[in-house]
This record gives structure tokens, C-alpha cells and sequence, in this order.
């Protein structure tokens, strides 16, 4: 009896440690909320189809919309156990150009002539709901996988002499990607995502996002951040248009977390 009293309670001890290690070491928060501000610039090109086939025009050269434009984003992440993290967001970004076309576009009617005076704009709306879990869930590193959706509402617009046309793109796609995080120390944390999506069912939609942020906590409730981000969302839909963008930009992080 005395003998294997104490085996068992080294038993209990060893399991008890097992039970509390590498699956709860990274917990370092379990809610937070994050709003940034993002001064993006604006590339790519753009095609408006209603009420005909339009010409594939530039965003920056042909509709002055390089920008850099300011966007906003605000999100929340989630640790309810272990190794699991949920994080939903909200993002726009919306930009105006104007100008004299400097060759024949048309904008699903009648060509405008070069040297007809227009009005651009753009606008995109971003919703994210994304599942991650740690493979690698350590006091120092964490790497997950991540699924989940991301929900899109973009619109390129052009008002060219009396004509006003635009095109709108509003739908969904599944997304897979991997995020990592680093914190060398208690006030330090590094940050970096890559999310990749594609069209279901027949859709010509792409979308990649790569982000990658450096944050520094004044109290462990307070911290600030700088990032950036390159986003590139591709639809291609016969009878409303094309969107082809890239916007990408640095990013000024408030952070909370409890």
C-alpha cells in the first residue's frame, strides 16, 4: 500500500501536466476587438457590362483612381478552449476620381469619345467569419490552419458625359488560409495571415489576402499596432462586368483584448 501511493500520485501529477500543456499554453487572450484604419492605394481594372459588352478600363490611368484612399476595419477575435480561435471583421474601402478620358471607353452603352470629362468611383465592402486551429500552440509561436467564408459587396461606377453606368458584385466565397503569430515578450506580439479564396458553382471569383502586423501592448488590456495588407479580389461576371482590384497599404492598429 505505501508503495504504490506514491506512483499513483506521480501518475496524477503527469496527467494533470499533460492535460494543462501545449493546448492551453497560447492562450494569451481569450476576447479581443481591433479597429485599424488602412491607406490603401487602388489598382487593377474594371469592366461595366449593363446594357452591352464594356471596355476593359484601368482603374488608375483610365479612371484616376489610384488613390491612396483611407478604409476602416473593425473585428473581434474569440478563444473559447485550447486550441480553437474565431475572428469576424468588417472592412470598407471607397475612393472618387475624375478627369477627361484619354481614349474611347465604353461603359456598357455607346463609347464616350477621348476628352469627354468623367466621374469614378469605387467601393468595396468586406465581411469575414474564419475558424482557426493551432497545430503549433506554444508560449512563444502559434500557427494555425484557418476555413470559414468571406462575404463581398463591390461597385465600380462611371458617370462619363451624360451617361451614368455601374456595376455591382455582391456574393460569397469560401476561404483557406494560415495565420501565425509570434511574441518574443509579454508586450510584443507579431501577427501575419494569408487567406486564400475561390467562385463555387461556375463563379470566375478570386480573392487573396496577406496581411502581416507588429503590435505593442502598453497594458495587457491597451495596445497599438502598424501592418500592412495587400487584398486582390477578382469577378468576372458576363452581363454586369468585371472587378480586377489590388489594394494594398499600410495599416494603424487600436487593439483590445480580456
Amino acid at each position: 500500500m505505501h508503495r504504490r501511493a506514491p506512483r499513483a500520485s506521480a501518475l496524477a501529477l503527469l496527467a494533470a501536466a499533460l492535460s494543462a500543456g501545449p493546448s492551453e499554453a497560447a492562450v494569451l487572450d481569450r476576447v479581443g476587438v481591433y479597429v485599424d484604419a488602412w491607406y490603401a492605394s487602388v489598382g487593377g481594372s474594371a469592366r461595366i457590362d449593363d446594357p452591352g459588352t464594356g471596355s476593359r478600363y484601368d482603374l488608375s490611368s483610365d479612371a484616376r483612381l489610384g488613390g491612396p484612399f483611407v478604409g476602416y476595419e473593425a473585428g473581434v477575435w474569440f478563444h473559447p478552449a485550447g486550441r480553437h480561435r474565431v475572428r469576424v471583421a468588417a472592412m470598407s474601402l471607397s475612393g472618387d476620381g475624375s478627369g477627361t478620358l484619354a481614349r474611347p471607353l465604353s461603359f456598357g452603352g455607346p463609347p464616350a469619345p477621348a476628352g469627354t470629362v468623367f466621374r469614378s468611383s469605387f467601393d468595396l465592402r468586406l465581411l469575414e467569419a474564419h475558424y482557426a486551429w493551432s497545430f503549433v500552440n506554444l508560449d512563444i509561436v502559434n500557427v494555425a490552419v484557418l476555413a470559414g467564408a468571406d462575404g463581398f459587396d463591390a461597385t465600380s461606377g462611371v458617370h462619363a458625359g451624360n451617361a451614368a453606368e455601374e456595376a455591382t458584385f455582391r456574393n460569397g466565397l469560401p476561404v483557406a488560409g494560415v495565420t501565425f503569430q509570434v511574441q518574443p515578450a509579454e508586450f510584443v506580439r507579431i501577427y501575419g495571415e494569408a487567406d486564400f479564396g475561390a467562385g463555387i458553382s461556375g463563379t470566375d471569383a478570386r480573392l487573396s489576402d496577406l496581411r502581416l502586423r507588429v503590435e505593442f501592448y502598453v497594458a495587457h488590456v491597451f495596445g497599438l499596432g502598424v501592418g500592412y495588407r495587400d487584398l486582390r479580389l477578382r469577378i468576372d461576371d458576363p452581363g454586369e462586368g468585371l472587378t480586377d482590384t489590388q489594394n494594398n497599404g499600410f495599416q494603424g492598429y487600436l487593439l483590445f483584448r480580456f
